[in-house]
């Protein structure tokens, strides 16, 4: 029996429950109370005339990673829009603050039969560019019956590998719905290939094609000035668990530097009140971004907590550790917006799903690996100390990632040459 017919049965059997979860969701203030019915294919916006690119990316990296690509669009088809679909609160909130001219972003709906039909018909995209790992059977394969399908940065966990090669014609026959799928990495071009992709190929890391991240001037400037003469680090795009390793390693980091600040970024936003709460108790005196509190001297952690302000971080910060890498599960987020701005990157061992980036770093002597709170106060304090090993390491990254900028030409060139785009 065929297993797309028995995926999309599974989902109208589950349709009470998939509304209920998407309402816990919004309860659990995980989902836009003005914007949930998206989920469900629902919009109050119509679709533009003219050429439609469908751009999707699961989460905050995988949409930074194709904004470049639209733009370069953009140039080309000048009348054209742009429709770019999200999961999370937090990607929504940054793709609304870098929304390129013609673009409007939507929640991807649930891989529900219903839904999905309801929102092609809606948008009725002229081509579709998928991101990363998160593929959706109902929506993908319905996508492709109107529309060319290019899978940009393909990755596969091993998880999500061993799960397809259990049912290999079925992964065959939907990887070939896919005009071109540009792997992330070599590991993962291997995967597809075992898997049956016959468009697959490696040309590098789209992440590497990133734009430096942007920086208000007048709020950089504050910024600078409020905490100038005091040394700091910071932990970016940090996850539960890491939290309390970068604590303890600002109060190992104390005993030698008394006025150091140490800026933390959650990767989730909404957590932040409660993460300010536990510090407080814990003693720490904490300055909230999005409660607009200024460091006073005696401030330990600065709690940056404003979505689209990382740019105004790794402009201030001479180190960043990149969060992510620090407890198992998560993979490591990217460390070449740290890079692209001449922050100092440390990074802790789990790296999985940048692993070929953070392997490029390493042979280079761009980045440090980091494991426990003594040891990143270690780092810390050495690259805090020593000012010209700091400025070399940040030469060794920064180098390293602007000889990376030709990606983005090179999927230009390969999407062009394929002719989807006519």
């Amino acid at each position: 029996m065929n297993l797309l017919w028995l995926y999309g049965l599974l989902h109208y059997l589950l349709t009470p429950f998939l509304k209920l979860w998407i309402y816990l969701r919004l309860l659990g203030k995980k989902e836009d109370p003005e914007r949930f019915r998206e989920r469900f294919a629902r919009t109050r916006l119509k679709r533009p005339d003219g050429k439609l690119f469908w751009f999707h990316g699961a989460s905050n990296g995988e949409c930074l990673s194709f904004l470049s690509l639209i733009r370069r669009y953009q140039e080309e088809y000048p009348h054209a829009h742009f429709l770019i679909t999200s999961q999370t609160l937090t990607s929504s909130e940054l793709v609304k603050l870098k929304l390129p001219k013609h673009s409007m972003h939507q929640f991807l709906p649930l891989d529900h039969p219903i839904f999905v039909k309801r929102f092609l018909n809606h948008w009725q995209p002229d081509v579709v560019f998928w991101t990363e790992s998160e593929l959706w059977p109902n929506i993908l394969h319905k996508a492709a019956e109107k529309s060319p399908l290019i899978l940009l940065n393909g990755r596969l966990s091993d998880g999500t590998y061993k799960l397809w090669k259990l049912v290999p014609k079925f992964a065959k026959s939907f990887l070939e719905k896919f005009s071109l799928i540009f792997c992330q990495s070599k590991e993962d071009l291997e995967k597809f290939i075992q898997l049956g992709a016959t468009h697959a190929e490696y040309i590098g890391n789209l992440k590497f094609s990133g734009r430096p991240l942007d920086a208000n001037p007048e709020k950089l400037k504050e910024l600078k000035s409020t905490l100038k003469n005091r040394p700091l680090w910071a932990a970016s795009c940090t996850h539960p668990g890491e939290e309390e390793i970068v604590l303890q390693t600002h109060m190992l980091l104390k005993k030698f530097l008394d006025n150091i600040i140490t800026i933390i970024v959650p990767r989730h936003p909404h957590r932040a009140e409660k993460l300010r709460q536990t510090w407080e108790v814990q003693g720490m005196k904490v300055a909230q971004r999005s409660h607009h509190e200024n460091p006073k001297p005696s401030t330990d952690i600065l709690l940056f907590d404003v979505t689209g302000e990382l740019g105004l971080i790794y402009r201030v910060c001479p180190i960043t550790l990149v969060a992510g890498s620090l407890i198992e599960g998560i993979g490591g987020h990217n460390p070449l917006e740290a890079a692209n701005l001449k922050s100092a990157i440390c990074v802790g061992p789990y790296t999985k799903n940048n692993k070929e980036i953070y392997e490029a770093l390493q042979n280079e002597g761009a980045s440090r690996i980091v494991y426990t709170p003594e040891d990143i106060a270690k780092t810390v304090l050495e690259l805090i100390e020593n000012p010209k090993e700091r400025e070399a390491l940040i030469k060794k990254s920064f180098d390293f990632s602007k000889n990376q900028q030709s990606v983005l030409e090179r999927i230009i060139e390969k999407v062009e040459k394929a002719g989807v785009l006519s």
